[in-house]
């Protein structure tokens, strides 16, 4: 599943880790329901709130905020929560992603902006930024990329 959310504000940010130190530890199955998804995140302390669920696979859930029209582009912003942290390879876990997506609905593709990964959930312990990708074509096969043509096509 592909990282992605824009950075929220630092009074957000300083909320969230109020409540992240409250939440119980991370590191759990969660069944591919939306219910099973949004009582993972209440027992995680997750603000969701202005977040629409996207898609759920047996690793994470990956949420969008509303699609801004940015011509002749679609700005879509990301949130990846994942139910066990991830590893990064280098050591250390991802537990949450954010990132802009930049969907092109007349060229078919899109492309993936400021993908910062946190340590923890709701954009705690912030890890790096990736680099920007190029603009890549939408494929019939990603879930992401069908969510992307769905909003395209104003569904």
């Amino acid at each position: 599943m592909r990282p992605g959310v824009l950075a929220l504000s630092a009074a957000l940010a300083l909320a969230g880790a109020a409540r992240a130190a409250e939440a119980p530890p991370r590191g759990e199955d969660v069944a591919a329901t939306p219910q099973a998804v949004y009582a993972w995140a209440a027992r995680h302390r997750l603000d969701l709130k202005g977040w629409e669920l996207e898609s759920i696979d047996e690793s994470s859930a990956a949420f969008y905020a509303r699609p801004v029209p940015v011509a002749p582009v679609m700005r879509l912003t990301m949130r990846l929560e994942y139910f066990r942290p991830a590893p990064l390879g280098d050591g250390r876990s991802v537990g949450s992603v954010s990132a802009v997506v930049e969907v092109d609905c007349r060229g078919g593709r899109r492309r993936y902006l400021q993908t910062r990964l946190y340590a923890g959930a709701d954009f705690q312990d912030y890890i790096r930024t990736d680099p920007d990708t190029a603009w890549e074509p939408l494929d019939p096969d990603n879930p992401h990329d069908g969510y992307f043509r769905d909003r395209c096509e104003g569904k």
